[in-house]
C-alpha cells in the first residue's frame, strides 16, 4: 500500500459527520477509497446517490490535509494507522456497527490473536481485587491468548502488570492520542507492555487530549476487541459497568467476580449477576469452562451439506480464512465486481453458508 492511499484511508476518518456505518455504505457504491476524494461532487453523487450538499459537508480536502499531517506524526512515533478494511484490522472490533474508521496503534502485538479477554473494574480497587487477578491471569495463561484493559489507574494498572508478569501480551485501550500517555504515571508500564509484544491502541488522533467524553467511547473498544469481558471490581455506575453493558450488546460473553454486599466497589458486580448480564464466577477455571477453552481449540469444519458453485466456493473459503470481511475487502482478495459478490453473498445468504453481520460483514 502506497503513501497516497493510506493517507486517503486515513482521511476517512477526518471526514465531518462520517462515521463508520456511513462510510462503509458510501464505500459499498464506490470502486475504491480513492475516489471518496477524486471524483468530483457531480460524479460522487451519481455513483452514490448522495446529495452534493451532504458531499460538500463532509469537508474532503480539509479531511485530507489533516490525514497527511497526522501520517507525519505516526511515522515519527512509529505508530501505524489501521483502516478498517486493513486485514489487521481487529476482526473482532470490525464486527461491531460502531467499530471507528480508523484506529491507531503502538506496538508489535497481533490484534486478531486466538483468543481476547478484557479485564476491567474500578480505579479504587482493594486486595480483593489484586488477590483476584493476580490468580486470574496467571491461571488462564495459554498461548495465542491477550489480555486487553484501559490502562487507567486501579484495576487496569493491575491487569496490565499481571499479565507481564506472566509473560501474557497486553493491549491497553486509551482515550487519548498515543502522542502521550494518561495517566503519566504508567508511561513506564506502557513501554514495557510494548517491549513485551504488547501494544497501545487509540481512535484518537496522535496529539488529542484525553478529554471526558473520550473514555466511555474508549469503552465500546475494551469491550468490542475482546471475546469475553470480566469484570473484577465495580461499582454501579462507571466505566467498567458501561463496558459489561456494551460486550452485552456486542453479544460477547461478560463475567463477574462476587463480592461483599457491604463493600460499595463490588456493587455493580453483584448487580450485573443479580440482573444476568454476567456470569458469576470465582475462578479461573470456571471462565476457561464456560467459554469452552479449557481443552484445544477444534479445528473449525465446514458444512458438507451445502453445495457451492466454484464462484460461491471461493467467497466460502475466503471467508473461512479471514473470518470476517466486508463486502469491499472480499472485492479486493477475490477480484469479481462489487456487484458479482453482492449477488453471490445473497445466494449464500439463502443457503444460510454464510451470515450477514453489521455494516456490509459477512463470515461463515
Amino acid at each position: 500500500m502506497d503513501l497516497e492511499e493510506k493517507t486517503q484511508k486515513a482521511a476517512l476518518g477526518f471526514l465531518f459527520g462520517m462515521g463508520a456505518i456511513r462510510i462503509s455504505a458510501l464505500l459499498s457504491k464506490l470502486d475504491d477509497v480513492s475516489e471518496v476524494f477524486t471524483l468530483s461532487l457531480k460524479a460522487l453523487k451519481s455513483k452514490t446517490g448522495i446529495a452534493e450538499k451532504q458531499l460538500a459537508s463532509m469537508e474532503r480536502e480539509k479531511a485530507l490535509r489533516l490525514a497527511i499531517h497526522e501520517m507525519q506524526a505516526c511515522e515519527k512515533l512509529g505508530i501505524e494507522p489501521l483502516f478498517f478494511l486493513d486485514e489487521k484490522y481487529p476482526r473482532r472490533l470490525l464486527q461491531c456497527a460502531d467499530a471507528p474508521v480508523v484506529i491507531y496503534v503502538k506496538g508489535p502485538l497481533d490484534l486478531n490473536e486466538r483468543r481476547v479477554v478484557s479485564i476491567v473494574g474500578t480505579r479504587k480497587n482493594t486486595d480483593y481485587a489484586n488477590e483476584i487477578i493476580q490468580s486470574f491471569t496467571e491461571e488462564i495463561k495459554q498461548p495465542r491468548l491477550i489480555i486487553v484493559s484501559g490502562l487507567a489507574l486501579g484495576v487496569d494498572t493491575l491487569v496490565h502488570k499481571s499479565a507481564l508478569k506472566n509473560n501474557i501480551p497486553t493491549l491497553g485501550v486509551l482515550g487519548n492520542g498515543l502522542n502521550k500517555i494518561y495517566p503519566s504515571r504508567n508511561t513506564s508500564l506502557a513501554r514495557e507492555m510494548i517491549d513485551q509484544g504488547g501494544a497501545l491502541l487509540s481512535e484518537y488522533p496522535v496529539d488529542s487530549l484525553p478529554n471526558r467524553e473520550h473514555f466511555p467511547m474508549r469503552n465500546r473498544i475494551v469491550a468490542g476487541m475482546a471475546d469475553a469481558v470480566v469484570v473484577v471490581e465495580s461499582q454501579e455506575k462507571g466505566g467498567s459497568i458501561i463496558t459489561a453493558e456494551l460486550a452485552n450488546d456486542y453479544n460477547r460473553d461478560v463475567f463477574a467476580f462476587p463480592g461483599s454486599v457491604r463493600q460499595m466497589y463490588s456493587s455493580g458486580c453483584n448487580m450485573l449477576i443479580r440482573r444476568q448480564k454476567a456470569h458469576l464466577i470465582t475462578n479461573a477455571s470456571e471462565f476457561l469452562t464456560l467459554m469452552n477453552w479449557a481443552d484445544a481449540p477444534k479445528p473449525l469444519q465446514k458444512s458438507l451439506a451445502i453445495e457451492y458453485s466454484p464462484e460461491e466456493k471461493e467467497i466460502v473459503d475466503c471467508l473461512s480464512k479471514y473470518e470476517c470481511l466486508h463486502l469491499d475487502q472480499m472485492v479486493q482478495k477475490i477480484g469479481f465486481s462489487p456487484s458479482k459478490i453482492q449477488a453471490l453473498t445473497f445466494s449464500l445468504l439463502l443457503k444460510n453458508g454464510i451470515v450477514s453481520l453489521p455494516g456490509n460483514r459477512y463470515s461463515i
